[in-house]
């Protein structure tokens, strides 16, 4: 399989387009630590303190001062004090049932400074688990402080006391908690949901995997039922320009000068084939370029139904020579036709692969200035693979995030087994981010 590259530009596009989600996402975390902070009780914490006096009259003399024997005996029981096993065993001691790693958590060993106090503190949210603690500790201190140094007395100068201490939720801080989650929390799963897209998400991404042009990038648009109608009032929309451009590619494009069929494919349905044949289409014909767009897909046609037409007749009666092209072919406009698929046949392959298909299609080229053909998926019939090889472009439509990156390629793989004719591919719903269309004037 083919290494696929991930670009982090790319991916932060993704995310970008998900602003919707991470924004709604954020508005309930938000909305959630709010309702929290309004019925949320305080928080009552025990502080529990006590202080123990280490009393070492042993001394030495140096440099004729008298000294402690043992200047750091201080220090050492505290690091002492803070091992995992000394806390253990301090809660064996009271027969306490919690995890020496927790109970290290919330004890505090310090040395008043200047003084041989060491003041031991807890805190916990229940009071009986700090006193249990810090008698647990004082306990098991008591008893092994002599096994370092026996000249030691370990004397409980301040017994244990607990203070009650009020923590009152902020409703600000729990606001403020919720909306900075929610909004890392939904960032980072677009983030993820991106790296893990194996669909083509940017114009960039398209060209740099396929090394094939981009001829157009078409605006994302609701998945609506298309028609005439929409077509029509497109005209003159960032969406229209968008054909508009297309169609002016294929017009000037000096490679293509003298090219007239144009087969329009995708590699699944719902990726806008038969939007983009339409619209190019109507396109080409306003451009005052007399255009027939031919129904392609005898399978499940469409295109009637777009320019809400009968489709009593059309290709297929045509091919089978139950009537001629003129009484089939049904007018839109002064310039463009429309030859539909007529009656269904039980092998299609029959009309799209036989020598009056080839007939039919030279007789266009003399009365037409191009043939735009709508076609069945790739990956789903031969159809398009067929007839690729009896026009003079194919155009392959990628919608974004809709396909995956291997199926694309397999496509294009397909149409260049029969023929290395495809000019390019129409982005649809694609990189508006950062190719935008603008429209002149307004």
């Amino acid at each position: 399989m083919e290494e696929q590259i991930i670009k982090f530009e790319d991916v932060l596009i993704g995310c970008v387009r998900k602003w919707r989600s991470i924004l709604v996402f954020t508005i309930l975390t938000t909305v959630l630590a709010a309702l929290v902070s309004i019925v949320s009780n305080d928080v009552f914490i025990y502080e529990g303190s006590a202080k123990l006096y280490v009393k070492n009259e042993a001394t030495v003399i140096e440099n004729n001062i008298e000294v402690k024997k043992d200047k750091n005996l201080i220090q050492n029981y505290i690091q002492l004090m803070k091992t995992k096993d000394f806390v253990t065993k301090s809660l064996y001691t009271v027969d306490s049932k919690l995890k020496p790693e927790e109970a290290l958590g919330k004890l505090t060993v310090t040395n008043i400074v200047n003084t041989d106090f060491i003041q031991v503190k807890y805190s916990s949210l229940n009071k009986n688990e700090t006193a249990e603690v810090l008698q647990g500790v004082i306990n098991e201190f008591t008893a092994v402080a002599p096994n370092y140094n026996k000249d030691v007395e370990i004397i409980v100068e301040e017994s244990i006391g607990i203070a009650q201490k009020q923590e009152m939720r902020s409703a600000k801080v729990l606001i403020a908690m919720g909306l900075i989650g929610g909004l890392c929390m939904s960032t980072a799963i677009a983030f993820i949901l991106e790296c893990i897209n194996k669909t083509f998400k940017t114009k960039g991404e398209l060209e740099r995997e396929l090394k094939m042009p981009i001829i157009a990038n078409v605006p994302k648009v609701k998945k609506n039922q298309i028609n005439i109608n929409k077509i029509k009032n497109n005209q003159g929309t960032i969406l229209g320009e968008a054909y508009n451009s297309l169609a002016t590619t294929i017009k000037y494009s000096k490679e293509n000068f003298n090219n007239k069929s144009i087969l329009i494919t995708s590699s699944i349905v719902g990726e806008g084939s038969t939007t983009t044949a339409s619209s190019l289409a109507v396109s080409l014909a306003t451009s005052n370029k007399r255009v027939i767009l031919l129904e392609g897909d005898l399978r499940k046609p469409s295109l009637h139904n777009v320019f809400e037409v009968k489709n009593d007749i059309g290709l297929s009666e045509v091919i089978l020579k139950k009537i001629n092209l003129d009484n089939a072919v049904k007018k839109i406009n002064d310039n463009l036709d429309l030859l539909t698929a007529g009656e269904l046949v039980l092998n299609p392959i029959e009309i799209i692969d036989s020598k009056d298909m080839n007939l039919l299609l030279e007789d266009l080229k003399s009365k037409y200035d191009y043939i735009v053909i709508d076609t069945p998926p790739l990956q789903a019939v031969t159809d398009a693979q067929i007839l690729s090889t009896k026009v003079d472009l194919t155009i392959l439509v990628v919608r974004a995030e809709e396909v995956k990156k291997d199926t694309v390629k397999e496509s294009i793989a397909l149409i260049n087994r029969v023929d290395r004719n495809i000019m390019g591919i129409v982005f649809n719903a694609g990189d508006t981010i950062r190719n935008k269309y603008h429209k002149y004037g307004n």
